[in-house]
């Protein structure tokens, strides 16, 4: 896949209870260890990562949003976690999330994150609207 992610795009109710096998994700943009982009739509629920996950292209050059599960998520992720490491050149570096405009519930990420870009967080890179609560 383009972004080198385990699915791109979420559709609806895709996926659930699945689990990205260990391993490394790397791609340019909206990179994720399982998911690179989740639509307003979809939602992921009891999934987890532990592949290494790394964004590649600075963000001088438009990289941006890096996650251990999810790299831009404008959908739903609930109680689902990652556990590899994550590192970026890029914009929107997070644990679990690169960037989020959609909802995180009781999810978490328990690894290093490393980033060289703007906006690096433990749990998501940037938060740019919607909700995070039990996380």
């Amino acid at each position: 896949m383009a972004n080198g992610s385990a699915v791109w795009p979420a559709r609806p109710a895709v996926p659930s209870a699945a689990s990205a096998l260990s391993g490394s994700v790397s791609g340019e943009s909206a990179v994720g260890g399982l998911v690179g982009h989740t639509l307003p739509s979809g939602v992921v629920t009891g999934s987890h990562s532990t592949a290494s996950v790394t964004g590649t292209k600075p963000r001088s050059e438009g990289g941006r949003d890096v996650g251990g599960l999810v790299g831009y998520n404008a959908g739903a992720v609930r109680a689902s976690y990652a556990t590899g490491a994550v590192s970026g050149k890029a914009n929107n570096t997070g644990g679990l999330v690169g960037f989020n405009s959609g909802a995180v519930i009781a999810s978490y990420a328990r690894l290093d994150v490393t980033g060289s870009g703007r906006y690096i967080g433990g749990l998501a890179g940037s938060h740019y609207a919607g909700a995070i609560t039990f996380s």
